[in-house]
Formats: C-alpha cells, sequence, structure tokens
C-alpha cells in the first residue's frame, strides 16, 4: 500500500496499544512506520541501510535482512554496507538498540554472528528448536498445516527409519518403517567407516569415509582411489545409508576408495568456506593429504605410495589439480569434463568464487596455464556436446600437454553432454576405462583383452 496508508495504519494499532512490526524495503514506507509509532522494521538491506542513521533517536528497533534467497556472495554486500555506518555510529550509544538478524542459513547465520558478537539476533519468527535427537542424518518434511512432520533418518552403518511426529512436542505418533540390513551384511557388505583428522590448522575436523572391499584383507596393502568433488557450492561425504555406491564396486577390484571434504566446501564456518575465495585451485588439498596421512598411521594396509584420483565437472578440475599441484602425492587421475580454467567457464558459477576483475588467482588455479606440470599417469574424458562445461576447456589442456611434450590418454565422446562416461548412456563404459586405468597404474596389472573376451560373447550368445 501506499506509504501514507501505511502510516495511517500503523498510527491505527499503534494507537490501539497493539505492537507493529513493518516487513518493507521502501524508505518512504520504512520512515512512516516509524513516525506513526512502529515499535520494529525489518528488511533493511546493504542498498538503504543508511536510512539507519535517519532513525537515530527513535524507538524503533531495526533489522537488518539480507536478501534471504541466496547465499553468501549476497549477504557480504550487505555486511560490508552495514560496517560503512557501524564504525562511525554504532559507537552512539543512541544506537544500541539497533539489532541484526535474517531468516536464513546456518552459514550465513554465523557470519552475521562473527561481525556482531554481540548484537540481537531474530531468527525469523523465533529460536531455533531440535526436532530430532538421533545420531543420524534427518530429512523432515512437514504436514501442510504444519500439525505433524515426517522424519527419515539413517546414517552410513544405520539403515533408514521413518518417523511421524507432532510438530507441537515432538513425540512419536508412529513409527511407519525401519530399515534391516541384515540380510545384506550377509552377502559382505560392510558400511563405510567414518574417519576424520585434523586439517592444516592443526585443529579443524576434516571429515571423510573410508571404503573397503568385501573380501578386504588386513595384511594385505592396498592403493587408494580418492573420489573428489571441491566446489564451495556444497559438501558431498556421504552421511546417509549407503547400500551401494561406484565406489563399492571399484573397491572390489583391489582399492581403499575414499571421500574427503577439505577446506573451501560449503556447510561448516566461514573460515572454512573462505579458503575456496579466489583460490578454487587449492580445492583442500593440504587437508586432504593430511587426512590421507592420518589414515596410513592409523592403518598399515592403507598404502598411500600409491594414490590415485578421479572426479568429474569442478572435481574434473580438482583431480587433474591433485597431479599438478601435489605430484609428489597423487600419482594417477581420471578427470571427468573439467573446468579446467575458470576464466572460460560459466560465469555465473565461476566468479562468486574467483572475483572480479579477472587477476593472477585465475591462472594459479589453471590447469590449462599449469598443464606442462604434469608428472603422473592422466586419462582426460569429455563430451563431444558438453552444454555445461564447454568441451573446449578439455582441449586446451590437451592442447598444452602436446606443447609441453608429456604422455597422457583421452578419451572424447561423440554426442555425449556433461554427465559424458559417467551419468549417462555410456557410463558403462567410462566405468570401465577408469577402473583399467586404475589398475594398470596402481596395481600394476594389464586389464584382461576385453575386446577378445567381448567378441566371444558375442559368438556364443549367437549360437
Amino acid at each position: 500500500m501506499p506509504f501514507d496508508d501505511l502510516g495511517d495504519v500503523v498510527r491505527e494499532l499503534a494507537g490501539a496499544g497493539m505492537r507493529v512490526s513493518v516487513d518493507t524495503f521502501d524508505l518512504a514506507e520504512i520512515r512512516a512506520a516509524v513516525s506513526a509509532g512502529a515499535e520494529m522494521v525489518l528488511s533493511v538491506n546493504g542498498s538503504n541501510v543508511d536510512v539507519v542513521r535517519d532513525l537515530a533517536g527513535t524507538d524503533a528497533r531495526v533489522v537488518a535482512i539480507p536478501d534471504f534467497g541466496g547465499g553468501l556472495e549476497t549477504l557480504t554486500p550487505t555486511l560490508e554496507a552495514l560496517d560503512r555506518w557501524s564504525v562511525s555510529y554504532l559507537i552512539d550509544p543512541i544506537l544500541e538498540p539497533v539489532g541484526f538478524g535474517f531468516m536464513a542459513s546456518l552459514e550465513r547465520y554465523a557470519e552475521v554472528r562473527r561481525r556482531y558478537p554481540d548484537a540481537e539476533m531474530l531468527m525469523g519468527i523465533g529460536n531455533i528448536t531440535e526436532l530430532t535427537a538421533a545420531d543420524a542424518n534427518h530429512n523432515v518434511s512437514f504436514s501442510t498445516d504444519s500439525q505433524l512432520y515426517v522424519n527419515n533418518y539413517s546414517r552410513l552403518d544405520l539403515p533408514n527409519t521413518l518417523e511421524l511426529r507432532k510438530t507441537s512436542d515432538n513425540s512419536t505418533v508412529a513409527t511407519v518403517e525401519r530399515g534391516d540390513a541384515s540380510e545384506l551384511a550377509k552377502t559382505g557388505w560392510q558400511a563405510p567407516e567414518v574417519f576424520t583428522a585434523k586439517g592444516r590448522d592443526g585443529k579443524t575436523d576434516i571429515w571423510g569415509v573410508i571404503i573397503r572391499p568385501t573380501n578386504f584383507d588386513p595384511s594385505k596393502r592396498y592403493p587408494v582411489i580418492e573420489n573428489i568433488y571441491a566446489g564451495p557450492q556444497g559438501s558431498f561425504v556421504p552421511k546417509s545409508f549407503l547400500p551401494y555406491s561406484s565406489m563399492m564396486a571399484q573397491a572390489e577390484i583391489g582399492f581403499i576408495v575414499v571421500q574427503i571434504d577439505g577446506m573451501g566446501t560449503a556447510n561448516r564456518s566461514k573460515a572454512f568456506h573462505d579458503v575456496a575465495w579466489k583460490n578454487l585451485g587449492d580445492a583442500g588439498f593440504p587437508d586432504r593429504i593430511l587426512w590421507h596421512k592420518a589414515v596410513a598411521a592409523k592403518y598399515p594396509w592403507y598404502d598411500i605410495s600409491r594414490v590415485g584420483i578421479y572426479g568429474g565437472s569442478a572435481g574434473g578440475q580438482n583431480s587433474l589439480g591433485g597431479l599438478l599441484f601435489h605430484p609428489d602425492f597423487y600419482k594417477v587421475a581420471v578427470s571427468y569434463a573439467g573446468c579446467h580454467d575458470n576464466r572460460m567457464d560459466k560465469i555465473w558459477w565461476n566468479e562468486q568464487w574467483m572475483g572480479w576483475p579477472i587477476g593472477p588467482q585465475y591462472s594459479a588455479s589453471s590447469n590449462v596455464d599449469n598443464a606442462y606440470r604434469l608428472q603422473g599417469e592422466l586419462l582426460l574424458v569429455v563430451g563431444e556436446m558438453d552444454t555445461n562445461v564447454d568441451p573446449s576447456s578439455t582441449m586446451q589442456v590437451v592442447s598444452k600437454l602436446i606443447k609441453a611434450n608429456k604422455n597422457f590418454d583421452l578419451l572424447v565422446v561423440p554426442g555425449a553432454n556433461h554427465g559424458a562416461a559417467r551419468g549417462d548412456r555410456y557410463a558403462t563404459y567410462g566405468a570401465h576405462k577408469q577402473y583399467d586405468f586404475f589398475v594398470r597404474h596402481l596395481l600394476g596389472v594389464n586389464p584382461p583383452p576385453w575386446n577378445k573376451a567381448a567378441a566371444a560373447g558375442a559368438t556364443q550368445s549367437a549360437r
């Protein structure tokens, strides 16, 4: 409604003894609401935060709520705007009633709390209430009237349990289903082991999982393969029950397969996440390598003299980066559809991590510019028609490797998109190529002559 009408409404409600809160980004409406007696004004963002100066001396409490539809990339400019006036004005006692809050993720909450440790925080309509107590990974869905919710929880070693609960007191209405993995265990299946080690700072826990083959023999030494995806937009180590994974299939050949979330990934602290800022080439490798070494210190069968790594998309960039920037540790890599140079991949993803304008950080993280460093064994895989990461990203690496006289393997999948040979109709062929590559270079074994085996099978089927 027009701000004059809003002021009249607020004045009438306040005159009737009601406590009035207004949620608006419009500066005129904010001023009208405060002058009419609004007790709280919400939604002051980075573009209009200077209006707080106009409210000094009023009884209104202003709550800065950044755009809660975005991530830290939208939060940071707002906080920087708040900083601009708070340095000059927060020391004035008249502004002490001003608080800060937002409806958003815990990561954003943590960033505001870090900047303003003494500020009043308003988490949406109230405080955070723990709904789920079981030591597990929880997925909660509410009924349309929010009176009930379904809690589906599990852990890597705990099958899913599905419960119906009341929102009012969290009491259990019914246990709908409880998983049972006893028959699965009889097949030799083992849950992945959760393992933690300290990161590069010597104090932060780095989490990962270890997958063994079903015929695991602790008296043997096993080469290690790391499945990597270090994109800063999330965290990727599995936390829910995992009856099957392609990592398990790969382990069956005679490997230990692991997955780790190093620094730079999300859903931890702001400092943990900031490692990726203008530094995608880091990919958490200092933490990952320490994690590997900690596992090897505990388990003699964990052979870190033979470590391979694979991943796709950002993981493709990461897996090749392991060979280029840490050749003393990673010996073999399979890289699918990698965004190998962040200057020529999609702007919306890369610039939010690497910044603008383009600076030396882009070259420092580039697999193209650093291709000459290659020492280990490399298989590059790319789809001809990739609409996510331009195939030329891989081809630029190929060009640099050839110019540097480096040996490598290349698989181009005709007509394939971003999931080429890993998440499409060619996935079986891609797994075949990946498994063989690691068998050859980590186990030191030549794979069977698959062409002859396929031909023999076709002849047998025709009879």
